[in-house]
């Protein structure tokens, strides 16, 4: 899992933009899951459905593999997750 850029320590930010200079793919994958953490919470249903859908096509125009078959998945289930935007829930276990 790629830990969030704003947690990055110097050394690991030098090592992300190496790869990033490296490995194109690599860094459009990081680009498009940072895209999908960026999307706000708390907004009406159909605010939510319109980023959703909008990050969806996004991922899956990358043609990067992995990030369509999550992207895929999402889209199963499109209800639930723009229901947690739109109510600002999660299954997520919740830390103390």
């Amino acid at each position: 899992m790629v830990k969030d850029q704003a947690n990055l320590t110097e050394k690991q930010r030098l090592k992300f933009e190496a790869i990033n200079n490296v490995n194109y793919e690599t860094a459009r994958a990081w680009r498009i899951k940072e895209n999908f953490r960026d999307i706000t919470f708390n907004q009406s249903f159909a605010e939510a459905f319109i980023l959703f859908y909008r990050w969806c096509n996004d991922a899956l125009k990358s043609q990067i593999n992995a990030i369509i078959k999550v992207a895929e998945m999402f889209k199963r289930h499109t209800t639930g997750i723009v229901n947690a935007m739109a109510l600002n829930k999660s299954n997520a276990m919740q830390r103390d």
